[in-house]
C-alpha cells in the first residue's frame, strides 16, 4: 500500500513538470510522464508532444511552440545542474603521484605501473573481478557464481515477457535450479554480453512502446534505426540479434514467432551493420612483437638483477608467443601438469574461449620444443625453475598469482587478465636492447622500449606471432591451425594430442631455424616502419624507436638472419631441477669451455647430471662446444672414450670416408674402425 502510494507520488511529481493545463491531455496520450519527457529530446517527439497539448489545432500549435521549447531548455539546464552536483559529490579515486629522480623513463613507468596494483585490487569492474582480486579461490567456482548472477538477470527478462518456458518452470520443485539448467552450457561472459545488449533495448521498449517484449517486427527495427542515427558501433545490431536469439531459444518461443529468425529483421541488421562499418574507423589488428623484443625477453628471464616476478612474467610472455595463447588463456594453464622433458615443455589448458567443459574438446595441450630459443639461452628451463620456486608456487587452480608489492614473490590472489596486461607493460619497460655476445645474445645498458611506445602492443599481440611467422616461412595452413589449437574441435582428443605435438614442435623449429639461419620470406622492415610511424606521433625519435630493434644481418644468400644461437644442445635432464642448478648451467656453459677444444678434430660434450659423453667431429654439426655443460677435445676417436656418436656428425664423417674410399684404390683404413657408431645403449640417460 505504502509502495503504491510512493510510486503514485513520484509519478505526480514528474507530471508537475508540465503546466497544469497540459497534464490532462498528456495523461490521456502517454501512460507515464517519462515517455513525454523522453520524446522532447528528439525533433519528431517534440512535434508529437506539441500536437497532443495543442489538440492538433494550427493556431494553438503556433502559440504553444515557444512555451514548449522554453520548457525543454529549462529541463536540459536542470539536468546539467543536477549532474554537476552529483559529480561534485562523487569522490574519484586518484592514483598516488610518485616523484622520481631517475632520468630513465622505464623506471618512472615501473613506479607508476606498480601503483596500479593496490588501486586495481580495490576497484573491480564486476562482481567476478572483485571476487578474483579479493581472495584465493577456484576460478571455476567463481565462474559458476557469476553465471548464476546473469542467469537471474536474463530469467527476469523472460518472466516479464511471459514467454512459454515460464509456465513450464513454475511447476518445477526447484525453480532456481531449473533456470540454471535451461540456459544450457552457455558461459558467464556469454550470458553477460547478451544481458547487457538486451538491457538497452528493454529500456527503449518500455519507455517508447510501453512493452516488456516486442509485439511486431517494427518494435525491433525502429530501435535499430534510432541507434544507427545515434552513431552506435557496428556490432550493436548483431549483438541485439544474438540476445534475442538466446532469450527466444531459452524461452521456448515457437520458430515462426521468433524475431531473431525473421528475414526482415535479419536483413535490416545486415544493412545497418554494413552501413555502420562503412562509417567506422578501420579495424586495427594487434601488432606483432619484434624479434628484438623476443630475444630481450629470453635474456630477461636469465637476468639475475631483475626481480623474481618480473623474470617469471618475461617467461610467460615468451610462452604466450610460442604457444599462441591469449592473455585470457594464461590463467587456465594447469600449474601442476606442466612438465619439462628432453622433448620440450608440455602443459594443459583446462579451458579457452572455444574449449572446456561442455565443448567438444574439454582440454587441449600446449607444447614448446626443447631447443626453441632465439637468444641462444636456455630460457625455457630457467623460467620453469623460477616458476616453481616456493615464493610463487603452491597448489592452486590458476596459473599466475598476484605479485607482491616489491615483485619478489606472489600473494595468494588471482591475477586477472587485465592486471596481467599491466604486468606485461611493466616488464616490457624493463627490457634492454639485445646485443651480440661471443656465443649468445646478451643485454646492453640501453633501454629497448621508451614508455611512449608501450601502448603500441596489446594483450592479443602474442596470439598471432607464431602463426604469422610460420606463414611467412611457407608453413602450410593445416599445420598452422595446430599452433593456435584451431583444430582442437575437429579431431578426437587422442588423435589431436598425438598429432599436435609433432606438428607444433616441427613448426616451432622451422621458425627458429628460419630466423637464425635466414629465409627469403623474412622481412621485418614493414613492422619497424609502422612502429616508427607510431613513435613519430608520440614524439619519439628514430634513434629511440625502431633503430633499437635492428638485430638482423645478411647471410651468404642475401637473406635476413640472426646468425647466432642456433641450434642449441640440451642433453641434461630437466625434471626436478631447482633454480640454482638451472642458473649454474647457464653460467658454466661459458666458463667451462676449454679454450683449446677448437684445436682438436674431435670433441666430447658431457651432460651435467648423467655425465653422458657424446662424440662430435669438428664443424660437422650445429652443436658448438660453448653451448654444452662441458666439452673436452681429442686427437682421435679411441682416446675420446665416448658413450655415443652425435648422429649428425657420424653421418657426415661416414659419407666423407665413403667418398674417400672410392677415390683411393686401397680399401683399408684405420679410421673405418674408428667410425663405427658406438652402440646407442639404453644407458644413455
Amino acid at each position: 500500500m505504502a509502495t503504491a502510494s510512493a510510486e503514485a507520488g513520484r509519478g505526480q511529481a514528474c507530471w508537475n513538470v508540465f503546466p497544469a493545463e497540459w497534464v490532462e491531455r498528456l495523461r490521456s496520450k502517454y501512460s507515464q510522464p517519462l515517455v513525454a519527457l523522453e520524446l522532447l529530446e528528439s525533433p519528431e517527439g517534440f512535434e508529437d508532444v506539441l500536437g497532443v497539448i495543442s489538440g492538433n489545432d494550427i493556431l494553438q500549435t503556433a502559440l504553444l511552440r515557444g512555451r514548449l521549447q522554453a520548457l525543454r531548455n529549462q529541463l536540459a539546464v536542470k539536468r546539467k545542474i543536477v549532474q554537476s552536483q552529483v559529480n561534485a559529490r562523487f569522490k574519484k579515486p586518484r592514483l598516488p603521484v610518485h616523484q622520481s629522480d631517475s632520468s630513465r623513463a622505464q623506471e618512472t613507468f615501473a613506479v607508476a605501473a606498480n601503483a596500479l596494483v593496490p588501486f586495481i585490487r580495490k576497484r573491480g569492474k564486476s562482481g567476478l573481478g572483485r571476487s578474483l582480486l579479493a581472495v584465493e579461490d577456484d576460478p571455476d567456482i567463481l565462474e559458476s557464481r557469476e553465471r548464476e548472477r546473469w542467469v537471474e538477470v536474463l530469467s527476469t527478462y523472460i518472466i516479464d515477457a511471459q514467454l512459454p518456458v515460464v509456465s513450464l518452470i513454475e511447476g518445477s520443485e526447484d525453480r532456481r535450479q531449473a533456470w540454471r539448467r535451461v540456459f544450457g552450457a552457455r558461459r558467464a561472459k556469454t550470458l553477460r554480453n547478451r544481458a547487457r545488449s538486451f538491457k538497452h533495448y528493454r529500456m527503449w521498449l518500455e519507455t517508447v512502446r510501453g512493452l516488456a517484449w516486442p509485439s511486431r517486427v517494427s518494435d525491433v527495427t525502429d530501435f535499430l534505426e534510432e541507434r544507427s542515427k545515434d552513431g552506435c558501433g557496428f556490432s550493436v545490431p548483431g549483438e541485439l540479434l544474438a540476445a534475442l536469439s538466446v532469450l527466444e531459444s531459452v524461452g521456448r518461443v515457437h520458430m515462426r514467432d521468433r524475431f531473431s529468425s525473421d528475414e526482415t529483421v535479419k536483413a535490416v541488421v545486415q544493412s545497418i551493420t554494413e552501413e555502420l562499418q562503412g562509417r567506422a574507423a578501420p579495424r586495427r589488428p594487434a601488432k606483432l612483437y619484434t624479434m628484438a623484443m623476443l630475444i630481450a625477453l629470453e635474456i630477461h628471464v636469465l637476468d639475475e638483477d631483475a626481480s623474481l616476478f618480473s623474470r617469471i612474467i618475461a617467461w610467460v610472455i615468451s610462452l604466450q608467443h610460442w604457444t599462441a595463447m591469449r592473455a585470457d588463456d594464461v590463467q587456465w594453464l594447469d600449474p601442476g601438469r606442466m612438465t619439462l622433458t628432453d622433448s620440450g615443455l608440455s602443459g594443459v589448458l583446462r579451458r579457452t574461449k572455444t574449449t572446456g567443459p561442455g565443448r567438444r574438446a574439454r582440454e587441449v595441450p600446449v607444447y614448446v620444443g626443447r631447443e626453441v630459443s632465439l637468444s641462444g639461452n636456455d630460457w625455457l628451463q630457467v623460467g620453469l625453475a623460477l616458476f616453481k620456486m616456493p615464493e610463487v608456487y603452491w597448489e592452486r587452480m590458476y596459473f599466475l598469482p598476484f605479485p607482491s608489492a616489491d615483485w619478489t614473490g606472489g600473494v595468494k590472489k588471482h591475477l586477472s587478465p587485465e592486471m596481467l596486461n599491466v604486468c606485461i607493460k611493466r616488464v616490457l619497460a624493463e627490457l634492454s636492447v639485445p646485443q651480440r655476445g661471443e656465443h649468445a645474445w646478451v643485454k646492453s645498458s640501453m633501454s629497448l622500449l621508451p614508455q611512449e611506445l608501450l601502448p603500441y602492443w596489446s594483450g592479443h599481440s602474442a596470439r598471432h606471432w607464431l602463426p604469422s611467422w610460420a606463414a611467412t616461412l611457407g608453413v602450410s595452413k593445416p599445420d598452422r591451425d595446430f599452433l593456435g589449437r584451431w583444430q582442437a574441435g575437429a579431431h578426437e582428443s587422442n588423435e589431436y594430442i598425438v598429432t599436435s605435438r609433432e606438428v607444433v614442435h616441427r613448426v616451432q623449429m622451422q621458425v627458429v631455424e628460419g630466423a637464425a639461419v635466414g629465409h627469403s620470406g623474412i622481412d621485418e622492415r614493414p613492422l619497424l616502419n609502422e612502429l616508427q610511424e607510431f613513435a613519430n606521433t608520440r614524439g619519439v625519435s628514430f634513434a629511440r624507436g625502431a633503430a633499437r630493434h635492428r638485430v638482423w644481418r645478411t647471410n651468404d644468400s642475401g637473406h635476413r638472419a640472426l646468425l647466432l644461437g642456433f641450434p642449441l644442445d640440451y642433453e641434461h635432464i630437466t625434471e626436478g631441477l631447482d633454480v640454482e642448478a638451472a642458473l649454474e648451467v647457464i653460467v658454466e656453459d661459458e666458463d667451462g669451455l676449454d679454450p683449446d677444444v677448437s684445436c682438436f678434430p674431435y670433441w666430447v660434450s658431457i651432460s651435467r647430471r648423467s655425465q653422458f659423453r657424446r662424440l662430435h667431429a669438428k664443424d660437422k654439426c650445429g652443436i658448438m662446444p660453448w653451448s654444452v655443460f662441458r666439452a673436452e677435445g681429442f686427437r682421435s676417436v679411441d682416446s675420446a672414450n665416448a658413450d655415443a656418436w652425435c648422429k649428425t656428425c657420424w653421418k657426415k664423417v661416414s659419407c666423407e670416408e665413403a667418398s674417400a674410399s672410392q677415390e683411393v684404390s686401397s680399401s683399408g683404413s684405420s679410421s673405418s674402425t674408428e667410425l663405427e657408431e658406438p652402440e646407442q645403449a639404453s644407458q644413455e640417460e
